[in-house]
């Protein structure tokens, strides 16, 4: 499966925008979860703990928007560091015409560069939990997704292109 250089610049930035969609959902989805199903039973729903509950969703989303601007900045970083190795991968498997081979190649190499990018950032005063595997596990997790869905939508879209093109060039009307 071959791929031209906007295929892969395509492919970095979904990787790189579904890294930072998930890093969203994972920083806002447990404390939304924890301030539903937490919050109210030591507050009770009254109108006196109304703020308390909106100071915390503010919080939350503060929290998250910091998360996301740290995050997202480093990862374009390590997006642009690393996109030429995926596309070394991609050359070298030119030939290989599975699609969930390339697709789990590519998530294979965003875990393995997630998983170094966390435990850089475990080593840092940024780490703030005490435990140095949380946070490269995560990152493995996340960014292995991030890369196999990035190659999954931008393959899927080419293909499709592709097809598109050559039934309007073989249709002789």
């Amino acid at each position: 499966m071959a791929f031209t250089p906007s295929e892969w610049r395509r492919g970095a930035m979904w990787a790189w925008l579904v890294f930072v969609i998930l890093l969203a959902l994972l920083v806002l989805v447990p404390g939304l979860l924890s301030l539903v199903t937490i919050g109210p039973s030591y507050t009770g729903l009254d109108r006196s703990t109304l703020p308390q509950i909106g100071y915390a969703l503010l919080s939350l989303i503060y929290y998250a928007v910091l998360v996301v601007l740290i995050g997202g900045t480093l990862s374009a970083v390590v997006t642009v560091v690393t996109a030429p190795v995926a596309a070394l991968l991609g050359r070298a498997m030119v030939r290989v015409r599975s699609r969930w081979l390339h697709a789990c190649t590519q998530v294979a190499l965003g875990a393995v560069v997630g998983a170094i990018a966390g435990e850089a950032i475990a080593l840092t005063p940024l780490h703030m939990s005490g435990d140095l595997w949380i946070l490269p596990t995560i990152a493995a997790g996340l960014t292995g997704v991030s890369a196999g869905s990035g190659w999954w939508i931008t393959a899927h879209k080419a293909l499709r292109e592709d097809a598109r093109l050559a039934s309007a060039h073989s249709d002789p009307s």
